[in-house]
């Protein structure tokens, strides 16, 4: 009998203590330190701009977990493989945005297997990569409903500042949303002549002067998603007395001496993402490679129509633009992220 008791003590202890080593093993990525590198897309990192709103998501993630950073810019394609090399070994999670950094990604990534990445915008089928993508088209499906509803010439255009799947999602959503509810005025968008590209996210006088051009052919109202050369269509929109629709952020919000032209913005929360992607390192949560690529929507909270909209707008319009947007969320129709495929998409 007293044997039997001194075993059973005994399985007791061997049990307990299994169970604290697997807490201790669980626990232990959670304690360590966590070093953040993020490289900038495109340039340097200025207030409000796409690469200060990615890292502002790193920055907040350092406040509330156990998690320090590091930043670096990146000014051009040829200097990335370089930067990203940098960051690597003095980091253990390196964060990128854009398809610019895929190639140099897949390399780096690699060659640095011990180490995790994270790319914004842009995939990568390598194991210890997470890609992050976003529903472009959703958000600029329902700013594509406003500028259709609103357009009094029934021309509207779409500035882009790059030829790439992203800025392919930006315009077929917007185009769609257009075609949806006014076709007459969808038509010089679907056949090119009011959709152009600057192939630059910093030039403000060449999106200026795109603008200018657009605004005296007949467009009352344009789609810009060029960064910070936003700025020239602004400008191009008060001069000409038009109107402008904004990007990633609540423009109106911050540029307060353009708000009177620009009558809404498409938001996308990068901040938000490079946040989660932190919280899922810090967490223990982080999943990577081609079978946890994360595309977020509407649906997700990363995706949606500026909050300023409703003060510019009317009820009624608003109102229809909250029922598309309903409508997206709950999967009663898919917006469209190929070109090929708007002029058969209409959605009642």
């Amino acid at each position: 009998m007293k044997n039997r008791r001194l075993s059973c003590f005994i399985i007791i202890i061997l049990i307990s203590s299994n169970l604290c080593s697997c807490n201790i093993i669980e626990n232990t990525f959670l304690r360590k330190t966590t070093k953040v590198g993020f490289l900038s897309d495109k340039g340097v990192f200025k207030e409000n701009n796409f690469n200060e709103q990615s890292y502002k998501g790193v920055l907040e993630a350092v406040q509330d977990f156990n998690i320090k950073s590091v930043s670096v810019e990146n000014d051009s394609k040829e200097t990335i493989e370089k930067n990203l090399r940098k960051l690597a070994n003095k980091t253990n999670l390196i964060i990128v945005t854009g398809e610019d950094m895929n190639v140099a990604l897949n390399k780096i990534s690699k060659d640095f297997s011990d180490k995790i990445f994270a790319i914004i915008d842009g995939k990568s089928d390598n194991e210890n990569v997470k890609s992050v993508k976003f529903k472009e088209q959703e958000g600029a499906f329902l700013v594509g409903v406003l500028a259709g509803r609103l357009t009094k010439s029934n021309k509207v255009g779409f500035i882009g500042g790059d030829m790439d799947d992203v800025l392919e999602r930006f315009y077929t959503g917007y185009a769609a949303g257009v075609n949806n509810v006014n076709k007459i005025a969808s038509e010089s968008l679907l056949n090119g002549e009011t959709a152009r590209y600057t192939m630059d996210f910093k030039d403000k006088d060449k999106a200026y002067n795109i603008a200018k051009e657009l605004y005296e052919d007949g467009c009352d109202i344009i789609f810009q998603a060029v960064g910070e050369a936003g700025e020239g269509v602004f400008k191009a929109a008060m001069e000409e007395n038009k109107y402008v629709i904004g990007v990633d952020q609540d423009q109106a919000e911050i540029y307060k001496e353009y708000s009177s032209v620009i009558m809404s913005s498409m938001i996308k929360r990068v901040d938000k993402a490079t946040y989660e992607v932190c919280k899922e390192v810090a967490t223990g949560t982080f999943k990577s490679g081609k079978n946890y690529i994360t595309t977020l929507g509407l649906k997700d909270g990363y995706i949606d129509i500026a909050p300023s909209t409703e003060q510019k707008i009317s009820k009624n319009l608003m109102n229809e633009i909250n029922d598309y947007k309903n409508k997206i969320i709950e999967e009663k129709f898919i917006v469209p992220e190929k070109t090929i495929q708007i002029k058969e998409y209409l959605i009642k």
